[in-house]
């Protein structure tokens, strides 16, 4: 899909522990920051950044992943989700 619209694809994010989201609770959501790293030799300053998620659920993944990203200085932070768990 992104190659059609010509974008840049990089995985930017390295998980240190596999952290199964699907039947969390709340508390051990919030755990994801502990399980996501990025890159250190990944260059983003000035990029503008598309992050894609398949499913929002309670948010905690994306605001990790934007935390991370923040650090190495995009110029813009954008974000696409395909679905939203309604529970």
């Amino acid at each position: 899909m992104f190659s059609l619209l010509k974008l840049k694809t990089v995985r930017a994010f390295i998980k240190t522990e596999h952290h199964k989201q699907a039947n969390a609770t709340p508390k051990e959501r919030e755990e994801i920051v502990n399980y996501l790293k990025v890159k250190e030799d990944i260059d983003l300053e000035g990029k503008n950044i598309l992050l894609v998620d398949d499913v929002f659920t309670s948010g905690y993944t994306m605001r990790t992943l934007v935390d991370l990203i923040k650090k190495k200085h995009p110029k813009k932070i954008k974000i696409l989700v395909l679905s939203k768990a309604i529970r």
